[in-house]
């Protein structure tokens, strides 16, 4: 099943905010602006602020334009995130992107 949200970017800030279609804040995605290449470019959090619990990464690869979604908390455990590709789906406009995980059922099998 598809999710789909609202995601904005208030003016003058290092962040994104994505709610529901709704208007329930879900995640708060803070912006690095100066980065090493060891450190992800975004960080996405479980809620509604940076306080809120780190769910996933986005790194940019170096020297290429591809991207990898983490997830998980790399100052968890590192070793413990599930990498993903982050696919561009317009090359031209570089303005839709699609990734795409098994999601465990409530059961928790895959």
């Amino acid at each position: 099943m598809d999710k789909r949200y609202i995601v904005t970017k208030p003016a003058l800030t290092a962040h994104y905010t994505v709610a529901t279609v709704d208007g329930v804040a879900a995640y708060y995605i803070a912006i690095k602006t100066k980065i090493k290449p060891s450190q992800p470019r975004l960080t996405f959090h479980a809620g509604p602020s940076k306080e809120s619990p780190v769910v996933a990464v986005l790194h940019f690869l170096v020297p290429t334009v591809a991207m990898k979604v983490g997830l998980g908390d790399l100052a968890d455990d590192m070793a413990a995130v599930e990498w993903e590709d982050l696919l561009c789906m317009n090359k031209v406009t570089h303005a839709k992107y699609t990734w795409s995980i098994t999601l465990p059922d409530t059961d928790g099998a895959s």
